[in-house]
């Protein structure tokens, strides 16, 4: 989506929320107890490319275009209330839980 500006997944879009969920690890780990060693860099890094491919296949309604800048803005928040806070304190990373995370972060920003 960041680099195609289209509703499509590349590896950019991978990469970044996955900086976001490390960053957000680390400034916010201790209130939820939990750092990136006990989530799993690798499962963390899984969950990010799911998450990109189900934003990638997401009807976002109001925006007419595919933005990667925004995109990018988006996936680079690593905030109490951003995508990546929500993946790095959920405990179980079932698709439905990942979906269901997705879409409340969406309806939250207003894309849906």
């Amino acid at each position: 989506m960041i680099f195609s500006n289209d509703s499509t997944r590349d590896l950019e879009d991978v990469a970044v929320l996955f900086s976001a969920v490390c960053k957000h690890a680390e400034c916010f780990g201790d209130e939820v107890d939990a750092t990136m060693v006990t989530r799993g860099y690798a499962a963390m890094l899984e969950v990010c490319g799911v998450v990109a491919d189900i934003l990638a296949e997401t009807d976002t309604g109001p925006l007419d275009e595919w933005d990667g800048c925004v995109w990018f803005e988006r996936l680079e928040d690593w905030s109490q209330t951003s995508l990546a806070a929500r993946l790095f304190q959920m405990e179980e990373h079932y698709d439905g839980h990942i979906r269901y995370a997705v879409r409340l972060w969406l309806e939250d920003k207003g894309v849906l």
